[in-house]
């Protein structure tokens, strides 16, 4: 396969607003000739390489090491099977200072090679890293002098496909904020936290629930001791994850839907996050459950970024004790104790659901970031966004939805 060079050319948001591609450049550059930055871009297939370049970067950013844990964790897990092929573009400064990470995974879809986020279907958001330096890069109207660059040290590649950024949460200034997007069919689901969480659910849950809540945890306390617990050892966290995975095997099952949990890379990632996540200094992890005699009824794993909580795995018993909403009573603790540490908001993915509205105050919009290098790299992006259209026209017509979920449920119980 041969080397595509990429040209972003002069009419960037008019040529990406209409839908078409970035053009491949074998010969005499076409449009404008974009300015050399400052900046040495390569592409790491090694992550261990990188590593402590990484998070030493993360720290002068001030922030936590969920991304390079998240990262880490996901590319070993899957790198084991030969299924994922790190793909981490860095971008250092001329002393060896590193500005920029944008870690992917470079997948065989078909006869297809894609590049996509690490983690894509598990996670809610995709955004990288990027210094001062790189934003302000954005700030002086050299963005596309900066993706020219970037893009063009892809190697055989027939397609960019970013799944899950939200302009929204990270403005109209972030750099992918400039690159191709379709709108995703779904968004996700926020909440403010206050730092008197108290406080705050007796102003924002209507007195019904309080009381339905009162009723549910005196009914519960009949049963034996109600616990809200928060797993701090490795081996605690293990225990849980290992009960969360089975109640969610369980959960799908009963929906007669595919888990995404089922595969043992899925298994082996979120319990190398653990292990990772336990070589920090601080954590980036969340990970509690409410139990009855120590038996978990309800269980919500999440990762701490930033002062945000997002979501990542919930659960809960499908035992007759499940007509208590554990659930519920769980996200109350969680509420509680991210209040106490300091996170002000909380994620709950995506996915507009009933207990969802009940506690987020806003839903915000995701993008997916696509771009083709190649003409099968097109139109493998033009089938994914009639997909999405196709989602989004569903959300928007839940009749018909329903309609078709329920003959693709009888067609299932038929072919039984």
């Amino acid at each position: 396969m041969a080397h595509f060079r990429v040209n972003l050319g002069d009419q960037l948001q008019s040529m990406f607003s209409a839908g078409d591609s970035v053009r491949d450049r074998d010969g005499k550059p076409a449009g404008r000739i974009p300015r050399k930055l400052d900046l040495e871009i390569s592409v790491c297939a090694n992550p261990n390489e990188i590593t402590r370049d990484w998070r030493r970067f993360e720290d002068s950013l001030g922030l936590n090491h969920a991304c390079s844990t998240w990262c880490l964790a996901w590319y070993k897990a899957y790198q084991e099977t030969n299924k994922v092929q790190p793909f981490v573009i860095t971008g250092r400064t001329r002393t060896g200072q590193l500005q920029f990470v944008l870690p992917l995974e470079l997948r065989r879809i078909g006869l297809l090679n894609v590049l996509v986020a690490p983690g894509a279907g598990h996670t809610t958001y995709f955004a990288g890293l990027y210094s001062n330096q790189v934003l302000q890069i954005f700030r002086r109207g050299e963005g596309i002098d900066f993706w020219e660059q970037v893009l063009a040290s892809f190697d055989k590649v027939d397609a960019l496909l970013i799944e899950g950024f939200s302009v929204e949460k990270f403005g109209t200034d972030h750099p992918l904020a400039l690159l191709p997007q379709s709108d995703a069919a779904h968004g996700s689901m926020r909440m403010d936290i206050s730092s008197d969480w108290p406080a705050q659910y007796e102003e924002m849950i209507s007195s019904k629930l309080k009381a339905d809540d009162r009723r549910c945890v005196k009914r519960l306390e009949e049963f034996g001791e109600l616990k809200h617990v928060v797993a701090e050892t490795p081996e605690q966290r293990h225990a849980l994850l290992n009960e969360l995975l089975q109640q969610k095997a369980t959960q799908f099952a009963a929906m007669n839907v595919v888990d995404p949990f089922r595969s043992n890379e899925a298994a082996a990632f979120y319990k190398r996050l653990i292990d990772i996540d336990d070589t920090l200094e601080s954590s980036s992890l969340y990970f509690s459950a409410l139990t009855l005699d120590s038996v978990p009824l309800a269980l919500n794993f999440g990762l701490l970024d930033d002062g945000e909580c997002h979501g990542l795995i919930t659960s809960m018993t499908d035992s007759d004790k499940r007509r208590f909403s554990p659930g519920r009573l769980l996200l109350g603790h969680t509420n509680n104790y991210l209040s106490s540490i300091g996170i002000r908001r909380h994620d709950f993915g995506m996915g507009m659901l009933t207990y969802k509205a009940v506690w987020c105050q806003r839903e915000l919009r995701r993008q997916h970031v696509q771009i083709g290098f190649t003409g099968l790299g097109r139109i493998y992006l033009r089938h994914k966004r009639s997909i999405q259209e196709l989602k989004s026209w569903l959300k928007s017509h839940q009749e018909v939805k329903r309609f078709l979920n329920g003959v693709l449920n009888f067609i299932s119980r038929f072919g039984k």
